[in-house]
């Protein structure tokens, strides 16, 4: 892979403080993200249509990889500030940071449980990288993976239930996504059966009953692939010349944001299609690079570019396509995560079945 795909796939009193979080929790939890513009990468939090923006870590150490509890009221992040990377929890308003993890090892890449009770992250203390799960007050850590193979990617991902992990892992000299149930028992490799070609930045539907991820086979494209989340019924949904990577399921399961390189094989811009894959559309639309596509609900995507021309973060509303700029700053501004709610605040539960779609449309393509 080469460096510019790489980069692209690519940190007066109580009563008063009360009264403070309560007015920041009334304007939203917004979008999180990473930005240098006080010298070493800080997490800050802007509204996810723009306005103030609010620095949330102060450590001279570098701060990334932000994720939101399920309830908006906390963060996880890793933080150098104690010369290693450790996982560290804040209040949303960054008050009251805590390390959880004290270990020689790097341990970085939190991911909460669905209730908001255990933080998974990946470590190197066994000497190469597994997954580990403590509570989300630091307590009970332990590994759930005892890997023969690399993990690689980003967060492991919880399924809704918070009984299994998905995550990558080396197998030979390509990597596969794995399932492995959080009490360490049923690892599975799901994707080395449906090609030989490498996989990568898996993201799991709402509804947990399906996965969409990248797949790279040898001398072709990158292109996207949803299949069960059993590792059944696989079937890739992009055919394009250029690359396709980087895909976020929308918080209601219809469609998927994801980068694409097929406008002219060589600036990356921001596609939405429908979760079978039909429909794909450009809502980016710049000729300077647009990527990591995040969803703030079921028709909104925040993304980072360089359109500015220093990298900053754009929400575009999905059906009118006119990206606007919410950070407003002279450095880089990455990594932008928006607290988008649970499955049922954002539709998910309201009867209409996007699965309907996929069945229907699994041999169009």
């Amino acid at each position: 892979m080469d460096n510019k795909r790489a980069w692209r796939a690519g940190l007066a009193g109580g009563v008063l403080a009360s009264l403070c979080v309560g007015a920041a929790w009334a304007a939203g939890p917004g979008v999180l993200f990473v930005s240098n513009r006080d010298g070493h990468m800080q997490i800050y939090r802007v509204a996810d249509d723009g306005g103030a923006e609010t620095r949330l870590t102060f450590s001279q150490g570098g701060n990334n990889q932000p994720a939101w509890s399920p309830d908006g009221r906390r963060i996880a992040f890793t933080s150098t500030r104690d010369g290693n990377p450790e996982i560290y929890v804040s209040n949303a308003d960054g008050s009251d940071a805590r390390r959880l993890t004290n270990d020689p090892a790097i341990d970085v890449r939190p991911a909460w449980s669905p209730d908001g009770a255990r933080i998974a992250f990946v470590s190197t203390r066994e000497g190469r990288s597994n997954i580990h799960v403590m509570n989300a007050d630091g307590s009970a850590q332990r590994a759930v993976t005892a890997a023969s193979g690399e993990l690689s990617g980003g967060a492991p991902i919880w399924s809704p239930d918070g009984k299994t992990l998905y995550f990558l892992m080396g197998v030979g000299n390509k990597n596969q996504l794995h399932a492995i149930q959080v009490d360490g028992s049923g690892l599975k490799d799901l994707s080395s059966a449906i090609s030989r070609g490498g996989k990568g930045e898996a993201d799991l539907s709402p509804d947990g009953r399906w996965l969409v991820f990248t797949t790279a086979e040898d001398k072709q494209p990158v292109n996207l692939v949803v299949m069960r989340s059993d590792g059944s019924e696989a079937r890739q949904i992009t055919r394009e010349q250029g690359d396709n990577y980087s895909p976020h399921w929308s918080p209601d399961g219809r469609h998927i944001a994801f980068v694409s390189s097929r406008d002219d094989l060589v600036r990356s811009e921001i596609y939405v299609a429908n979760a079978d894959g039909t429909a794909p559309r450009n809502v980016s639309n710049h000729p300077r690079d647009d990527f990591e596509p995040r969803w703030v609900d079921g028709r909104t995507v925040v993304f980072a570019s360089m359109r500015a021309p220093i990298t900053q973060l754009y929400r575009v509303d999905i059906e009118a396509a006119q990206p606007q700029r919410i950070t407003h700053s002279q450095s880089l501004e990455l990594e932008p995560t928006p607290f988008a709610g649970s499955p049922l605040q954002s539709g998910l539960a309201d009867g209409r079945d996007w699965r309907a779609s996929l069945v229907l449309n699994r041999s169009s393509r």
